[in-house]
């Protein structure tokens, strides 16, 4: 309804819990803050669950994470929606994890 106040859809709680989540998303981004969207997975986390697995990919610096059935690869030089064209074994991976062929 015209009711819904529209800063909710930045609440977490505000969505219903499905059973995985990918966030792909780069901390060079200039459109999207990598620092707000930190802060809605953890919190999209800690309404799921309060276990964590965490691993970082050395070879390439890019996250890979788990948690809660929270997934993240977060890029450190991408740009705005330039994740695939830029690194498109780690972006393909990302989506096979959750999604095999």
């Amino acid at each position: 309804g015209g009711d819904e106040n529209p800063s909710s859809q930045n609440d977490p709680a505000h969505y219903s819990i499905a059973p995985l989540e990918l966030y792909i998303y780069s901390q060079a981004d200039e459109i999207t803050r990598a620092d707000k969207l930190d802060e809605f997975i953890a919190a999209r986390r800690l309404q799921r669950s309060n276990s964590s697995m965490d691993t970082t990919n050395s070879s390439t610096g890019i996250e890979d994470e788990e948690s809660a059935g929270v997934h993240v690869c977060k890029f450190q030089e991408s740009a705005h929606v330039m994740h695939y064209r830029q690194q498109p074994q780690e972006y393909q991976a990302a989506i096979d994890a959750l999604c095999p062929r």
